[in-house]
């Protein structure tokens, strides 16, 4: 008796949660494209280049939900993607060994981040301005240190992206793992209940003891740290090393995390969500290059899903009197 008491309940709770709505969506946008696009669709080889595109926004999001989970906002994902890559070519072309040259690249991220976080705490700037300004100084870095010219990368990096586990393309097994990880450290240990800490209220979080100042500063760093893997990852796969390469990236990541249910306000969030939220972005943007519609149009479609999912969280959170 009991346990047909609690069948309704815990069905209630599935459908209720945020997470299987987004799903929800997915499916049904897969659905329309499906009937619409029948022949090119539904195809292993379009599934995979749809993988391929949402690796980098991905492993990017990952980062993102630590930073808006604590109130935060992180502009320079895109920027860090591109100097990262910059940096691993210029190692490369130096003779800088393989292994050496992706540490300096990844500790570019680590750097800008580590940066943003710093500059948030101990100068009290907004994160908006920090990260805008940071964006503006590290796209410029990439372009004064290449004037503007692509960077060839040996095949020895190359190796690292191009090609599949059991079918799966490598960025994705990356994307994969990393979430996996980062999932467990935000859900299953002390640091990640002290990031929602910080974004719940950033003041009891103070009093209570935590280091705000050492905490963002980290959780930045994350950011950086995953936005030049997702860099490197593009390089490798692209043989070639551009100044240009993530422009634009972080609405893309944003708007991943906040469709995927991170409140903008802080204090909630999931990386399962985040990622369901890219998955969307891709299937979007496939399904609008399939669908024949203009280029420009489609950032204005792109620029309605923004809106939309920020108005939404909003309406969320006053929903929920926060």
């Amino acid at each position: 008796m009991e346990n047909k008491l609690e069948r309704p309940s815990r069905i209630k709770r599935i459908l209720k949660n945020e997470i299987f709505g987004i799903f929800i969506i997915l499916i049904l946008m897969c659905i329309a494209l499906t009937i619409l696009r029948p022949t090119s669709f539904p195809t292993a080889a379009n599934f995979a280049s749809i993988g391929r595109s949402i690796s980098y926004t991905g492993v990017m999001a990952v980062g993102m939900t630590f930073v808006i989970i604590t109130g935060g906002i992180d502009l320079t994902v895109g920027s860090v993607f591109g100097l990262a890559g910059v940096v691993i070519g210029i190692c490369l072309q130096s003779n800088v060994s393989l292994a050496i040259s992706i540490l300096l690249g990844l500790l570019t991220g680590v750097l800008v981040g580590a940066l943003n976080g710093l500059a948030i705490t101990k100068i009290g700037l907004p994160p908006f301005i920090v990260t805008l300004s940071l964006m503006n100084i590290t796209r410029g870095m990439a372009q004064g240190f290449t004037s503007g010219s692509p960077i060839k990368i040996p095949d020895s990096l190359k190796a690292l992206a191009i090609g599949d586990f059991i079918g799966i393309p490598y960025t994705v097994c990356y994307m994969i793992v990393l979430a996996v990880i980062f999932s467990l450290i935000l859900s299953k240990t002390v640091f990640g209940r002290q990031v929602y800490a910080l974004g719940g209220n950033e003041d009891a979080a103070r009093l209570s003891g935590l280091n705000t100042t050492k905490l963002k500063a980290f959780v930045y760093a994350i950011s950086g740290f995953l936005a030049a893997f997702a860099g490197i990852m593009t390089t490798a796969r692209l043989g070639v090393a551009q100044s240009a390469n993530g422009d634009g990236y972080e609405m893309d990541v944003i708007a991943s995390v906040v469709i995927g249910g991170t409140s903008m306000t802080g204090g909630k969030g999931t990386i399962i969500g985040s990622l369901i939220g890219a998955v969307i972005m891709g299937v979007l943007r496939n399904g609008l290059v399939m669908l024949d519609v203009n280029a420009y149009w489609q950032k204005v479609v792109i620029g309605s899903v923004i809106m939309g999912a920020v108005t939404m969280d909003m309406l969320r959170n006053k929903k929920s009197g926060k």
